[in-house]
């Protein structure tokens, strides 16, 4: 859910510092590895044969990245809050090569249309009835708040899944009050509910100056927000991206383009867990599934992580007997940390 992995935050200023001492010695070559990540990405996945899609379900278009037909139980991925398709990285190429892929922009961000509102549920109806249109059960996974999107998926059209997997979903930890002590409502949904009330229009200036991350960075915080603000200014309507950054968060700010903030103030006033029982909604799950929990971390009493282990536990208690638990040793993006991991999981449940 959050823009940076939550296991750099408090060590964010030595990043950065590293990478400047690393691009002192070879700036040239630093330079063009972390500002053409994304790129490079692109032209990868495209040799592996996705294609993107732009499809209308119930007057909903949907963007999705589709890798070319294999046998077998087709993989459905459902990404995380500000995120997007390609955000799987890697990953993609990999589960490419046994089964056909089908990743989706979550309505509100990339190329998929924006919703008048954001509850989870609704928005997993809209995703349910897209899945619908393969025409066979799918492995479903599901990250972050995508994670509690292809729960909902799972547990209310049964038939949709032969196997599902719940990587780090921030299960408990969107409710309110509980929610007010975690990184992403601080971050992301105060920052997003206070710029839809601010009368501002430039979304990716108002986001790069508000991140909560920059607290990590000392003195030279009002540096880089200066820096990138410059270069958003002199490159209008392009994500932000400096060579001074690790290659995570120059990605970030390309799916940071597109994303609605309307999305992220859902998590802020609570409209997001609207008419969603979780509890009930993981125990309802019928098809085989691997809970996938990754560190929890704290700054005091704020929760740098998508779920508390008394929230995994809770979870585990929610979800039917056979439920598998993996407890990672990794930062909240298991599929990029643990790629071979992550690939692995997946393929054990295809059919």
């Amino acid at each position: 859910m959050a823009l940076v992995g939550k296991r750099v935050l408090k060590v964010a200023g030595l990043i950065v510092t590293a990478i400047v001492a690393l691009a002192a010695a070879g700036a040239g070559g630093w330079a063009w590895y972390t500002t053409t990540y994304h790129s490079r990405l692109v032209r990868s996945l495209e040799k592996a044969g996705y294609q993107e899609h732009r499809v209308s379900v119930d007057h909903v278009k949907l963007n999705v990245g589709v890798s070319e037909p294999r046998d077998g139980s087709p993989i459905v991925l459902i990404h995380g809050q500000a995120s997007g398709w390609r955000q799987y990285g890697y990953a993609l190429r990999d589960l490419s090569k046994d089964r056909q892929v089908y990743a989706i922009d979550v309505p509100g961000h990339g190329k998929s249309d924006r919703l008048e509102s954001y509850r989870a549920v609704e928005v997993a109806d809209v995703l349910s009835r897209y899945i619908e249109t393969i025409g066979q059960p799918v492995v479903l996974s599901g990250h972050s708040s995508g994670g509690q999107l292809a729960a909902l998926i799972a547990a209310r059209h049964p038939e949709l899944v032969s196997f599902l997997v719940l990587e780090d979903p921030p299960l408990f930890a969107t409710e309110l009050p509980e929610a007010r002590n975690t990184w992403n409502y601080q971050d992301l949904a105060v920052s997003t509910h206070e710029f839809l009330s601010s009368g501002e229009t430039d979304w990716q200036a108002y986001q790069w100056r508000s991140q909560k991350m920059w607290q990590y960075f000392g003195d030279s915080a009002q540096g880089f927000i200066g820096d990138g603000l410059a270069y958003h200014s002199r490159h209008p309507g392009a994500p932000i991206a400096l060579w001074t950054m690790p290659p995570e968060m120059n990605e970030a700010q390309v799916y940071i383009m597109d994303y609605d903030p309307a999305f992220g103030d859902a998590f802020f006033t609570g409209l997001w867990n609207e008419g969603f029982d979780q509890e009930a909604t993981l125990a309802a799950i019928q098809a085989p599934v691997t809970y996938i929990h990754c560190q929890a971390r704290y700054d005091g009493e704020v929760l740098q992580a998508a779920a508390s282990d008394e929230d995994a536990a809770r979870a585990m208690d929610s979800l039917p007997a056979g439920a598998v638990k993996v407890e990672a040793d990794s930062g909240h993006n298991f599929h990029v940390e643990k790629r071979k991991e992550f690939v692995e999981i997946l393929l054990a449940g295809v059919g």
